[in-house]
């Protein structure tokens, strides 16, 4: 999993070569512009774009070189467009448990999600700071 935060164009088409085989790239900023891939979907690139699932495509190059890409490239804690204000906390707080269980164990290659007791216990502490109090509007 690379997961990039730097809002600089930090990875762009001379590192793809470098990844290891089956890599996810993740982008997270305010913006569009954590990975450098304009290219990407140019004739001649040397990869094939096959959509695994809506925002997450397989890009297939020399033997050996395939990775995934998230969100197009684009931010993925900026996915849903109505996700602004503060709910993006309860984005970013997931995000944050989900790299420190993937970062606390050794797993197998494969999708995982943020078990539904640490879901909750994320909404009940966003609840408790952002949640409906008198004369105050989400």
């Amino acid at each position: 999993l690379v997961f990039s935060a730097t809002g600089g164009r930090a990875l762009g088409m001379k590192h793809l070569p470098l990844l290891r085989n089956g890599a996810f790239l993740a982008g997270a900023t305010s913006r569009d512009d954590e990975f450098d891939l304009a290219d990407l979907d140019s004739p001649g690139h040397g990869y094939i774009r096959e959509e695994m699932i809506p925002g997450v495509s397989r890009f297939r190059g020399a033997p050996g070189n395939s990775f995934f890409l998230l969100g197009d490239g684009n931010a993925v804690n900026f996915q849903h467009t109505s996700a602004i204000g503060p709910a993006i906390h309860l984005i970013k707080a997931e995000m944050t448990v989900a790299a420190a269980l993937l970062a606390d164990a050794h797993h197998a290659p494969g999708f995982y999600d943020v078990p539904p007791s640490r879901r909750a216990a994320i909404a009940a502490a966003w609840v408790d700071i952002f949640g409906s109090r008198p004369g105050r509007c989400l």
